[in-house]
């Protein structure tokens, strides 16, 4: 996403330790280049010593500082983002941009994240894949409210799968085992003990713009207008109409928009937000050839990777087995 605001500040809230650095030169270098390992340098130096620090001059000054050029400069930031070194938040209260300085992974966090450790097998080889173990935990103190939207790249808004790292014979296999990750999770949902959980879900009223109680029944069965409808509460706006006309344009196919978009408006806290989280998985979909609903239903049940996209799987899983009795 392109800057909101021109001043920004630096959030760092762990520790980057000189093996940190290390293995970010080792294990990203390879494939983001110079400048962004420059652009991440100079963003820890900035905050050396405080955990938030806001600079006194806008972003694009650091072209020279770091002898570089306002596209290039924007292009690193943004493919920082997209590998998760760097969060960026629109902080609408200060009028700032936030970048949120994470650790690199370690040699197996690269190793279990499919996509990047497939980037960097086709700069560096299978020789820097051993000896492994669990990446740690990556957070931030900035959290989405009102007044801050996680306006972070996606990594398929900066990578392709048409890049050389992406092997014709280890894409697919990668995508296949997510989606059986997926069917699994089904399946072991289902299995287990269902105690008063409808009670938890609330049921909205068929009322006004809510055509269905149950949200899943909606995703199968509304186009995607009235399906922005329902779950926002209110017509679209025109620029927003513009963008589930998009949406329609890329996918041709409402269960699957609808189901991406209820993802993000639990992921998210802004409605904004949600479009971003939208578009980037609507991007990250069509990329993987992945176009078919039930596999793109087990795809992201297979990429769960937290508590809050844990709870999204249940609630969902619920919905699902309220609708079908």
């Amino acid at each position: 996403m392109d800057m909101k605001f021109m001043y920004f500040a630096v959030e760092k809230t762990v520790d980057i330790t000189s093996d940190d650095l290390s293995n970010f030169r080792e294990f990203y270098g390879p494939f983001l280049g110079a400048d962004p390992v420059f652009l991440y340098h100079y963003l820890i130096d900035s905050v050396r010593g405080f955990t938030f620090k806001q600079s006194s001059y806008d972003f694009f000054a650091l072209t020279s500082f770091l002898n570089t050029t306002k596209e290039q400069l924007d292009k690193s930031r943004k493919q920082l983002e997209a590998v998760g070194l760097i969060n960026t938040f629109a902080d609408n209260n200060r009028n700032i941009m936030v970048f949120s300085i994470q650790k690199p992974l370690n040699a197996s966090g690269i190793k279990n994240n499919k996509f990047i450790s497939d980037l960097l097998r086709s700069r560096i080889g299978a020789e820097n894949y051993k000896n492994l173990v669990d990446a740690k935990l990556r957070q931030s103190i900035y959290k989405e409210t009102h007044l801050v939207e996680d306006v972070t790249t996606d990594f398929f808004d900066m990578f392709s799968v048409s890049d050389s790292a992406f092997a014709p014979d280890n894409s697919p296999k990668i995508i296949e085992r997510i989606i059986e990750l997926g069917k699994s999770r089904q399946i072991a949902n289902n299995n287990a003990p269902k105690i008063n959980q409808a009670q938890n879900v609330a049921i909205k009223l068929e009322i006004g713009h809510t055509k269905y109680s149950n949200e899943y029944e909606a995703i199968l069965k509304l186009n995607t207008f009235d399906f922005f409808k329902q779950m926002v509460g209110k017509e679209p706006t025109m620029d927003e109409r513009s963008i589930l006309l998009a949406w329609q344009a890329n996918l041709d196919n409402s269960q699957i928009t609808n189901y991406l978009f209820y993802i993000a408006l639990n992921k998210t806290t802004t409605l904004s937000a949600a479009f971003k989280a939208t578009n980037s998985m609507i991007n990250e979909i069509t990329q993987l050839n992945i176009l078919t609903f039930d596999e793109v239903e087990k795809y992201f049940d297979g990429k769960i990777k937290n508590e809050k996209e844990t709870n999204i799987f249940q609630k969902k899983e619920l919905l699902k087995m309220m609708l079908n009795g």
